[in-house]
């Protein structure tokens, strides 16, 4: 008995969502962007934007040349996973929030979880 109540009161410990190791996670709010880092990158790393704010969201995927990677469009409470082939760790590479206008989020890897302010 003692064991079955054991193994119940962990079950949902499964359930959990565990912070993945191979993308970004960029949450845009109407106040801020958070951003969560991979530990570690991949050839095809992605970049996942969440539109958590009261607007359609638009902007792109640069690398550091300015070179456009990629453009979203994100509707209001959705989101949008965009990857990014051939990436490299010694290269940048940058979102930018077109509207509604925010600073240029770099996408460092490694880095703890981290906000941007609105552009002012």
């Amino acid at each position: 008995m003692k064991i079955i109540t054991f193994f119940f009161m962990f079950i949902p410990l499964i359930g959990y969502p565990v912070g993945t190791s191979y993308s970004f996670i960029i949450k845009v709010t109407p106040n801020r962007i958070y951003v969560d880092s991979p530990n570690q990158i991949d050839k095809q790393t992605s970049v996942i934007i969440t539109n958590a704010s009261l607007s359609n969201l638009y902007g792109k995927v640069v690398d550091e040349r300015g070179s456009l990677i990629t453009f979203v469009a994100i509707p209001k409470k959705s989101f949008e996973t965009v990857t990014i082939k051939g990436f490299k760790k010694k290269q940048s590479y940058y979102f930018i929030p077109l509207s509604p206008p925010y600073q240029e989020l770099k996408l460092k890897v490694g880095q703890e979880s981290y906000e941007i302010p609105p552009k002012i």
